[in-house]
C-alpha cells in the first residue's frame, strides 16, 4: 500500500505530465516545430521590377502670398534626411490630388519631425483653402530592376533580420536571414537571402522567433 505522501507525489507528477502534453498539443507537433494557423499570418512573394521610393506625411495648406497656396508637410526626421528641394510630390486634399515640388526644407527639427514645403505646379482642387488638412507624398527616387517585397512588420532599411520562408509544398516555413536595402512607404529592397518568387511571412512572428521552423495547421 502506497503511503499518503507517495500517493500525492504520483498525483502531482501525473498532473504536470498532462499539462506538458497539453502544452505540446497547443504549441505544435514537436518542441522544434510549432504549429500555426496559416490564415492568421501575412504572406507575400518577392518580386523583381521597378521600385518607387517615397515618404509620406500629414500637413496643411498655408498661404504662399501672392502666389496662392502651398503645402506644409510634416515628415519624420529619419525619413526627411533624403528629401531635397525640387523632388516631386503629390498632395491629397481628400477631395482631389495635385502635384508639386519640394520648395523648402526647414533646417530645424521639432518634436521629431521636419517641415517640408511643397509648391504646387498644377491647378489646385476647388476645395483648396488655407488650413485645409492634407496628406503629402514625396518621391525620393525611382529604382529599376530590383528585388523587393512588402515591408515586414519589423525590419528597418539597411538591416538584416530573420524571416520565415514558405516551403515549396506550402506546409511549413523555415527561418532565413534576409538583408534589406532601401525602403519606401510600403515596400523594401531585398539585397540577399531571398530570390524572386520566394514567399515569406511578413506579420509579427515574435511568438515563435526562437524556432528555426514552423508548421501550418
Amino acid at each position: 500500500m502506497k503511503s499518503p505522501l507517495r500517493f500525492v507525489h504520483s498525483a502531482i507528477v501525473a498532473v504536470v505530465a498532462g499539462a506538458s502534453l497539453a502544452s505540446i498539443a497547443v504549441s505544435g507537433a514537436s518542441p522544434t516545430a510549432p504549429q500555426i494557423d496559416r490564415s492568421t499570418v501575412w504572406i507575400d512573394a518577392v518580386k523583381r521590377g521597378p521600385l518607387v521610393r517615397q515618404v509620406r506625411g500629414l500637413g496643411r495648406l498655408v498661404s504662399a502670398g501672392s502666389t496662392g497656396l502651398k503645402a506644409e508637410i510634416k515628415i519624420p526626421e529619419s525619413q526627411a534626411r533624403e528629401v531635397i528641394v525640387s523632388q516631386e510630390a503629390s498632395i491629397d486634399t481628400r477631395n482631389g490630388i495635385f502635384s508639386g515640388k519640394v520648395s523648402r526644407i526647414d533646417p530645424s527639427v521639432r518634436n521629431g519631425v521636419v517641415t517640408v514645403e511643397v509648391a504646387p505646379d498644377a491647378t489646385l482642387p476647388k476645395d483648396a483653402r488655407p488650413d485645409l488638412a492634407v496628406d503629402g507624398t514625396i518621391t525620393l527616387e525611382r529604382l529599376e530592376d530590383v528585388l523587393y517585397i512588402s515591408r515586414p512588420v519589423h525590419g528597418p532599411a539597411a538591416s538584416t533580420l530573420g524571416l520565415y520562408k514558405i516551403d515549396d509544398d506550402g506546409k511549413g516555413a523555415a527561418l532565413v536571414q534576409v538583408k534589406l536595402g532601401r525602403a519606401s512607404i510600403d515596400k523594401i529592397e531585398i539585397l540577399g537571402g531571398l530570390k524572386e518568387g520566394d514567399r515569406v511571412i511578413l506579420s509579427d512572428t515574435a511568438a515563435f522567433e526562437k524556432f528555426d521552423r514552423i508548421i501550418f495547421k
